[in-house]
């Protein structure tokens, strides 16, 4: 389980500075893909008009994609599946859904899936399911890091927009397929490759946060992918390489 408190992030690169990652995540948002994670939220300690209404659980930074937490003003709390598109005349536009969560305060399995070919974007929160159909394409996300814990932990992203998540997470994996629900509900139990390559033959990285895969600065991606999880901090941007 890692711990996450408001002011700290792990990211995955796009691409492995030293070409160790036999499947890298730069093009992830290009074709099919499921992000999976069990979250859990201190929403008592989101506020609602400040930069802590808003909270990362893993997304491509830039124009956000990925799967968010949000506070409204009447006190709703919800899990968000977020994105940006271009239209045939070069119009961006932000696009979203959400699943109104109740406040829940204990451990929720999350997914977030996109279906290419029909354009389809779905939300799965503990079984229930959402989805909206987009026009367009999923913006270039290629040079966006995969952000976990925040929507973008970097100095130069303005602080209104880093989206610090304050709660813990005990599962995260990555897939280069559109997941069904048998396969979801496995993911939580999957504890190394082969339980995740029998789900799925295109697992993209998994990470169980087991003390025997992490060290102080990484966690190790136990699909045997080599898209290994950094500890973000900005004193380390001039040596990260070595890290990775």
């Amino acid at each position: 389980m890692i711990k996450l408190t408001g002011n700290n992030a792990y990211f995955i690169p796009p691409k492995n500075r030293y070409g160790l990652s036999k499947n890298e995540l730069y093009t992830l948002t290009e074709h099919d893909f499921s992000m999976v994670v069990n979250v859990k939220i201190e929403w008592d300690k989101m506020y609602t008009g400040t930069d802590t209404q808003e909270g990362g659980i893993i997304a491509k930074n830039g124009m956000h994609c990925g799967i968010n937490s949000f506070k409204l003003w009447d006190g709703s709390s919800l899990i968000k599946a977020q994105y940006w598109v271009i239209s045939k005349t070069g119009k961006t536009e932000y696009k979203y859904i959400w699943i109104d969560v109740k406040k829940n305060r204990g451990y929720m399995k999350v997914a977030m899936m996109h279906d290419k070919e029909n354009k389809t974007i779905r939300l799965w929160v503990d079984g229930e399911i959402i989805e909206e159909v987009y026009e367009g394409e999923i913006i270039d996300y290629r040079d966006s890091w995969l952000w976990v814990g925040a929507n973008n932990s970097l100095d130069n992203c303005e602080k209104e927009h880093r989206g610090f998540l304050i709660g813990e997470i005990d599962h995260i994996s990555v897939f280069d397929e559109v997941l069904n629900d048998i396969q979801i509900r496995k993911t939580f139990n999957a504890k190394d490759s082969e339980d995740f390559r029998d789900i799925s033959k295109f697992t993209a990285a998994a990470y169980t946060f087991k003390e025997e895969n992490m060290t102080p600065y990484k966690i190790y991606d136990i699909s045997n992918n080599g898209n290994h999880m950094v500890v973000f901090d900005n004193k380390w941007m001039d040596t990260t390489k070595e890290l990775i």
